[in-house]
């Protein structure tokens, strides 16, 4: 019997003396991010924490971004000393939220969508819905689904759109060689992602670093802005080990409806908010995989787990 085996082995393509690379199978890149990597998934994760700081946006006399003195966790974002360029407060019926920072270290615009401030909020309310919108946004990649986005994420941007957009066009103009930034936590994230696929058909070339992102759409959306990168920018969308809101709605839905997620996915796989490079697998499986956060159920998921994105989070909320 021992002696098929490396005989069925050669049969199936495979290499008997080593072990099978589950993680190449699924898509998955086990060696873990790069140290520069790692530092902008800090980076911008305090600046998605910042926008849950009312001082930041909510706060007219606020110069330099911060989060101390509202509770928040934002060091590194602080010791940067960023300049406060807008901020927009509970704007239109889905009260979005946000604002837009000069990095003038990094040379950064960085526009930022605050997520979910509590589970009273408009926005929770949003999270709960299923319904979904055709739009135009994937253009003639709409052949699936007509590039249909959760009605509620997709509002929540319009309400913002002409503020970011005004803001967009006189930041570049001063500060015409700085990268564009979109980056947001939970709900932000999702309404950053939809943002960023708009100002990327606009001309922008952005970077999107998302943390915790709920599912916006299906098939169309998700693969479209997983195909604007590397032309239009970058995306990382970085998930926390058994966060449980990455996993909403569910890929298929009570209504059999389909949800995807854009790629790739940037999978931390450990409890906790000291993340080294090799606890993040860059999981490459287009739009739905269940290497990473999507391999957890709900049963098995948690919410502390979605405040956990090295630090946390959500502690201005």
């Amino acid at each position: 019997m021992f002696r098929v085996l490396p005989v069925l082995a050669t049969c199936l393509g495979l290499v008997y003396a080593s072990p099978i690379n589950l993680d190449s199978l699924f898509g998955r890149n086990s060696v873990g991010v790069t140290s520069a990597e790692l530092a902008n998934f800090i980076l911008f994760s305090q600046y998605s924490a910042a926008a849950y700081c009312t001082n930041v946006v909510d706060d007219s006399s606020t110069v330099y971004i911060s989060c101390a003195s509202n509770g928040g966790e934002c060091a590194e974002v602080e010791a940067l000393k960023p300049t406060l360029y807008t901020s927009f407060y509970q704007v239109g019926s889905q009260k979005t939220t946000g604002y837009v920072a000069i990095d003038s270290t990094n040379e950064l615009i960085v526009v930022v969508i605050q997520g979910t401030p509590g589970l009273t909020s408009a926005e929770f309310i949003d999270n709960l819905e299923l319904d979904r919108t055709d739009t135009t946004i994937c253009g003639d990649a709409d052949t699936n689904d007509s590039c249909e986005i959760h009605s509620g994420y997709l509002e929540a941007w319009q309400d913002v759109q002409s503020l970011v957009e005004t803001a967009l066009e006189s930041a570049t103009a001063e500060y015409p060689t700085y990268k564009i930034i979109f980056t947001g936590h939970s709900l932000g994230a999702a309404v950053a992602a939809i943002g960023t696929a708009v100002e990327r058909n606009n001309g922008y070339v952005i970077d999107l670093y998302n943390y915790g992102q709920p599912r916006i759409g299906a098939q169309d959306i998700s693969a479209y802005i997983t195909n604007q990168a590397p032309a239009l920018g970058s995306n990382y969308r970085v998930t926390d080990y058994n966060d449980l809101v990455p996993q909403y709605p569910a890929h298929t839905d009570l209504l059999g409806a389909d949800w995807d997620h854009l790629t790739p996915e940037y999978y931390i796989t450990i409890n906790g908010t000291d993340i080294t490079t090799s606890e993040i697998n860059v999981i490459t499986t287009p739009l739905y995989s269940t290497a990473g956060n999507s391999g957890w159920t709900w049963l098995t998921s948690s919410i502390t787990a979605h405040r956990e994105y090295f630090g946390y989070i959500s502690a201005c909320s």
